[in-house]
């Protein structure tokens, strides 16, 4: 006789975290997020859909800005949503 066990997580609300980048989309300066899919991560604008190429996105992981060539002088505009 086959017994079914429960997951240790199941019926738990799981928690995810979702970063933000406020206009900084290329093609409509709208708000970028980044997820993650079976393929892997990716960055995405909320209003208009644009999903950034990897080389955009490792700029934007790695200076916080794409609207400046260094990103010196500002502070990145990214917050966490839990």
């Amino acid at each position: 006789m086959a017994t079914m066990t429960e997951a240790p997580n199941a019926g738990k609300p799981q928690r995810t975290m979702t970063m933000l980048w406020f206009k900084q989309c290329p093609k409509c300066e709208g708000d970028l997020y980044l997820d993650r899919d079976r393929y892997g991560p990716f960055a995405a604008c909320l209003q208009c859909g644009y999903y950034l190429s990897d080389v955009q996105m490792k700029v934007l992981l790695t200076l916080g800005d794409l609207r400046s060539p260094t990103g010196a002088g500002k502070e990145p505009e990214a917050v966490l949503v839990a």
